[in-house]
C-alpha cells in the first residue's frame, strides 16, 4: 500500500495509531474449485434510478462476454455510486480474477465479506467470498494462507462442496497428501463431480521446504516470544517468533493479528493487511469472542484510513461499522468511525 504524504486535520487529532495485540487464542480446527459469482444481486441499498440499473446491466453483459476490462470499469463505476453494495466487489473480485489481478481480487473479495456480513446476507455469500480469495492465495504460492481460508469457508457453511475441494488443494499444496485426500473425500461427498489427481510424489515435493503443521503443538512460548519482541518494539524479531507459530499451529488466529502489527510498524502494509484479513476471516468463521473480532476489523480499519483514497477509507469504514456492529459500546470504534466519515466528507469536496 502507498502512503501520502499529507493527512487531513481532522485525524491529526485521533490517538488510533497503535493497534491492539491479540491475545493467545486459537481457533478451532476443524465442484471444482472455480470462482463464485453473484450474478445480478444487489446486497445494498436499491438502486435507485434506471441509468444506475442500465449500468448493471452492462457491466453484467461485459463479465458475460469476457470483455474484462470493460466489466472492471463498469463495476468500478458501480462501486462508486453504491460503495457498500457487496455483489458489485464480488463481480469486480472475479473479472480481476480472469484479469490475473490477484492482489485485486483478494482486496475486493474482503470487502465483500464484510459487506455481506454488515447486510445480514446468508453466509453463502461469505463463503463464496472466503473460497475465492483462497483460490487467490493458492494461485499466489501461498497454501498456509489459503488453506486457512477455505476452513473458515468449511466453517461457516458445511455443505459448500467447492469450499472443501479448495481446502484439499490448499493442503496438497502443503504437501500434506492424507490431508488432501481427506478433504477432497469430503468435498465429493457433497459433490460426486469433483475430481482431481493427486499424487504422493508431487505432495512429497510440494513439502520441501514447509513446516508440517501440528494442531496439537504448545505454541505458547513462541507467542509469548513473538509478544515480548513487540512490545519491546523487535518488529522483526517479533516476526519470526509469530511465523513459527502460524506455520506450525495457524488455527492460533492472535499470531496472525500480532504478525500484522509488526509488519504494520515496519511499514510493510500489504503484509500487514493480509495477515489482518486471515484473522478476521477466522475471528468470522469461528464467532467466540467479539472483543477481539471487533480489534482486528479496527486494527484493518486503522491502517486503510492512513491512504487517505476514497476507496481505502470506504473499506475502512466498511471494518469499523462491522466492529462497532459487534460492539456497540466500543469507543474506539465510535471515534475512528467519526473520523473515516470526516475524511470522507473533506476528500469528496477536493
Amino acid at each position: 500500500m502507498n502512503r501520502v504524504s499529507f493527512a487531513f486535520v481532522v485525524a491529526a487529532a485521533l490517538a488510533l495509531s497503535a493497534p491492539a495485540l491479540a491475545q493467545n487464542t486459537e481457533q478451532e480446527k476443524n465442484k471444482d474449485a472455480g470462482l463464485g459469482l453473484a450474478f445480478g444481486l444487489n446486497f445494498g441499498k436499491p438502486l435507485a434510478s434506471q441509468d444506475k440499473n442500465a449500468l448493471i446491466t452492462q457491466a453484467n453483459a461485459a463479465r458475460n462476454t469476457k470483455n474484462w476490462d470493460e466489466a472492471e470499469k463498469l463495476y468500478t463505476q458501480l462501486i462508486a455510486l453504491e460503495p457498500k453494495t457487496a455483489s458489485f466487489f464480488a463481480n469486480r473480485a472475479y473479472v480481476r480474477q480472469m484479469k490475473k489481478d490477484l492482489s485485486g481480487t483478494i482486496a475486493d473479495n474482503s470487502r465483500a465479506e464484510t459487506l455481506y456480513l454488515l447486510a445480514g446476507e446468508p453466509v453463502h455469500n461469505q463463503a463464496i467470498a472466503l473460497v475465492n480469495r483462497a483460490i487467490a492465495y493458492n494461485t499466489l504460492g501461498d497454501p498456509l494462507r489459503a488453506m486457512i481460508e477455505a476452513l473458515a469457508a468449511c466453517q461457516l457453511e458445511d455443505g459448500f462442496a467447492r469450499a472443501w475441494s479448495v481446502r484439499a488443494d490448499a493442503w496438497y499444496k502443503l504437501g500434506n497428501y492424507t490431508e488432501a485426500q481427506f478433504f477432497l473425500g469430503e468435498a465429493q461427498k457433497r459433490d460426486a463431480s469433483i475430481t482431481r489427481a493427486y499424487t504422493k510424489e508431487d505432495a512429497v515435493r510440494n513439502a520441501v521446504g514447509r513446516t508440517p503443521i501440528d494442531w496439537k503443538a504448545d505454541t505458547s512460548a513462541d507467542f509469548a516470544a513473538g509478544k515480548k519482541a513487540v512490545d519491546e518494539k523487535r518488529y522483526a524479531d517479533g516476526i519470526v517468533a509469530y511465523t513459527r507459530v502460524v506455520e506450525k499451529k495457524p488455527s492460533m488466529v492472535g499470531s496472525w493479528t500480532n504478525r500484522a502489527i509488526a509488519y504494520e510498524s515496519l511499514r510493510q502494509d500489504d503484509k500487514a493487511l493480509a495477515d489482518y484479513s486471515t484473522a478476521i476471516s477466522l475471528y468470522h468463521a469461528f464467532p467466540t469472542d467479539s472483543n477481539a473480532r471487533a480489534t482486528a476489523l479496527l486494527n484493518r480499519a486503522n491502517l486503510l484510513r492512513l491512504s487517505l483514497t476514497r476507496d481505502t477509507l470506504s473499506a475502512a469504514q466498511a471494518d469499523a461499522e462491522l466492529a462497532l456492529k459487534l460492539k456497540p459500546d466500543s469507543e474506539r470504534a465510535k471515534t475512528m468511525l467519526g473520523v473515516i466519515q470526516a475524511n470522507l466528507t473533506l476528500l469528496l469536496k477536493k
